[in-house]
C-alpha cells in the first residue's frame, strides 16, 4: 500500500499533536498528585488523568506504528520536532508556564530546520520481508550502531547514578530507547504490512523472530516511558520536551539511515541539505532549552508573588492594604477591637 507522501505527513502531524496532549495530561496528573498528602499520593498507574494521557499516547503509538511502515524512517522522525510548537500551545494551558518571545523565535528555528529536512529527506521506500530484515540486522554498520547505543546508555546511567540525574540524563535515556522502539516498530510494521497486503504469513508462522522483536519493543517502549515520565515529573515540560526530541531525533534518524540504508535513495545534494536541516533543527532545540531556562525565574517570581500575597498581604495602588485571612481559631488580640469598631479584619485603609 502506497499512500501519497503528503497524506502520511499530515496524519503523522495529527497524531504527534495527540501525543503532545497525552504527555501534558500525564504531567498535569503528577502535578495535581503532589498537592495531596504524602500518605494519599497514588502511583501514576492509579491516577485517572495519567491513564487518560497514556491512552492518548498509546493511540499515537498505534498511528506511528502504521505510518512508519508506509514512509522512510528518516522522513518521519524529524516531524516529531514539530510537537515542540504544540507544547508551546499546550504548556500554558495545562501548566500555566510562561511563553516568551525567545521561546517562540527558537521554536520557529526548529520549524525551519524541520521543513528543510523533510524537503530533502528520502521519499521512496521498498517493501521488506523477514529475510531483508535479517540481512539488514547482520551488517557491520548496524552492529557498530548498536554497540554505540549500549555504551551510551551505560555511560549516561552511570553518570546519573554518580552525580545525580538531571533533565539531560533522563531525556538522553528516553531518546535512546525511543530510537530503538521506533526501529523495532518499523521492522514489525514492514512485516505486518507485507503479510496483510501480499498474503505472505510464512514469516509469522514459521519464525519466532517477529515475536522476539515485539517482546523487545515492549520492553524498550516502557523503559522509554519510564525515563520520560520521570523527567517530566522532576522538570518542566517545556524543558524536557525539547531535550527529549533532540535525542530522539538523533537516534531515530541514525537508526533508519543505518539499518534500512535509506541514504541510498539520496543524492549528495539531498544528503548535504538534509544534514543542514538537522543542524538547524538541533540548534533551534538548543536555543529553545536556554530560553526555557531563562524564563524559569519568571515562573518562580510569579509563584513567590502569589505566596507573598497569601502570607503577608499586599498594598494596592489605591493605598488599600490587603491582609491574608487568618486560620480559623487564631486570635491576634485585635478581634474584639475590630468587632467593636465594626472594621473588617481583612482590609485596612491606610
Amino acid at each position: 500500500m502506497h499512500l501519497p507522501i503528503w497524506s502520511i505527513i499530515l496524519l503523522s502531524l495529527l497524531f504527534s499533536f495527540l501525543a503532545a496532549i497525552g504527555v501534558n495530561l500525564q504531567k498535569l496528573s503528577m502535578t495535581k498528585e503532589e498537592e495531596r498528602t504524602s500518605a494519599t499520593i497514588r502511583p501514576p498507574y492509579f491516577q485517572p488523568l495519567w491513564l487518560l494521557g497514556l491512552s492518548v499516547i498509546v493511540l499515537d503509538g498505534i498511528g506511528d506504528f502504521i505510518f512508519v511502515g508506509l514512509a522512510p524512517q528518516s522522513l518521519l522522525v524529524p516531524l516529531g520536532a514539530l510537537s515542540l510548537g504544540f507544547n508551546c500551545i499546550l504548556a500554558p494551558i495545562f501548566h500555566n508556564e510562561v511563553i516568551t518571545r525567545g521561546i517562540l523565535a527558537s521554536t520557529a528555528v526548529v520549524y525551519c530546520g524541520t521543513i528543510v529536512t523533510v524537503l530533502y529527506a528520502p521519499k521512496d521506500k521498498e517493501d521488506y520481508n523477514l529475510e531483508d530484515i535479517r540481512e539488514f540486522g547482520s551488517t557491520l554498520e548496524f552492529v557498530i550502531f548498536e554497540i554505540i547505543n549500549v555504551l551510551f546508555v551505560i555511560a549516561v546511567y552511570a553518570a546519573g547514578s554518580l552525580r545525580g540525574f538531571g533533565a539531560g540524563q533522563y531525556c538522553a535515556l528516553a531518546g535512546c530507547f525511543g530510537g530503538q522502539t521506533l526501529l523495532l516498530a518499523k521492522c514489525l510494521s514492514e512485516l505486518l504490512l507485507n503479510a496483510l497486503l501480499n498474503d505472505e504469513w510464512d514469516d509469522w508462522k514459521y519464525s519466532p523472530v517477529p515475536y522476539i522483536m515485539a517482546g523487545v519493543m515492549v520492553v524498550t517502549l516502557f523503559t522509554q516511558l519510564h525515563f520520560l515520565n520521570t523527567g517530566l515529573h522532576r522538570f518542566e515540560a517545556l524543558r524536557v520536551g525539547p531535550l527529549y526530541q533532540c535525542f530522539f531525533i538523533c537516534f531515530g534518524i541514525t537508526g533508519g539511515l543505518v539499518f534500512f540504508q535509506e541514504y541510498h535513495y539520496m543524492i549528495w545534494k539531498d544528503i548535504i541539505m538534509y544534514c543542514v536541516g538537522i543542524v538547524i533543527l538541533l540548534i533551534g532545540v538548543a536555543i529553545l532549552v536556554k530560553q526555557r531556562v531563562a524564563a524559569a525565574p519568571r515562573n518562580v517570581l510569579l509563584d513567590q508573588s502569589s505566596d507573598s500575597l497569601l502570607e503577608n498581604g499586599m498594598e494596592n495602588s489605591d493605598g488599600v492594604s490587603i491582609s491574608p485571612t487568618r486560620p480559623a481559631g487564631e486570635d491576634d488580640g485585635n478581634d474584639e477591637k475590630n468587632d467593636e469598631q465594626g472594621a473588617p479584619s481583612e482590609i485596612v485603609i491606610t
